[in-house]
């Protein structure tokens, strides 16, 4: 990938620009796809975990980004965004049948009517990317790849002032993410996140 993104810039000697600089750029190109594109098109990098809840919450996995969706006891609960919590309490009650779950920091709570709770959960969640390096390769979908390289090329014409040049590959960019977006249908938003349903 870095020698592709060589090839596309005409920067071939490392003193102009190190493979620190590719890499760092490949590796930011891997967040924006995947908080700009919906869960769906990112199979590459979806991920579970299950367990049992300790007084109604569990940690989240080190490698956690973003929430898809919870079942406590086999019961979807409903996640409500921490800013909006002591609203909806005012509106609904949690129950076993009803729960609900937010995120804070690095704890998942659940609220299930009972003050506490030792149910076991599965969780699905988008998992931050694994960073590349001359040794580890992504793990996005091939299809991906590209644009990934596409976004590092725009970071480094950036970079290395060529300011113009950078506009013309953001713009390919962002259409390219656009065309992908559109092939997938709208669902309900998590974390202000377009995604898919049903899974």
């Amino acid at each position: 990938m870095v020698t592709r993104v060589r090839q596309r810039l005409g920067e071939w000697a490392t003193a102009g620009l190190s493979d620190a600089e590719v890499f760092a750029a490949l590796n930011e190109g891997q967040i924006d796809i995947a908080w700009k594109l919906p869960d769906a098109a990112l199979r590459g990098i979806m991920s579970s975990a299950t367990g049992s809840l300790t007084a109604s919450a569990f940690t989240l996995p080190t490698d956690f980004m973003r929430f898809r969706t919870l079942t406590v006891a086999t019961v979807y609960a409903t996640y409500w965004p921490v800013s909006k919590v002591m609203a909806m309490r005012g509106i609904a009650a949690a129950s076993a049948k009803q729960p609900f779950c937010t995120i804070w920091g690095s704890t998942c709570t659940v609220y299930v009517g009972a003050p506490t709770s030792t149910a076991a959960y599965a969780l699905q969640y988008i998992a931050e990317p694994t960073t590349i390096t001359t040794s580890v390769d992504p793990v996005y979908d091939a299809y991906l790849l590209d644009l990934i390289e596409t976004f590092a090329v725009e970071s480094c014409l950036r970079l290395r002032q060529r300011t113009a040049e950078a506009d013309e590959v953001l713009a390919r960019y962002n259409q390219a993410l656009g065309v992908i977006d559109s092939r997938y249908p709208e669902g309900p938003l998590h974390e202000g996140k377009a995604v898919d349903p049903g899974g």
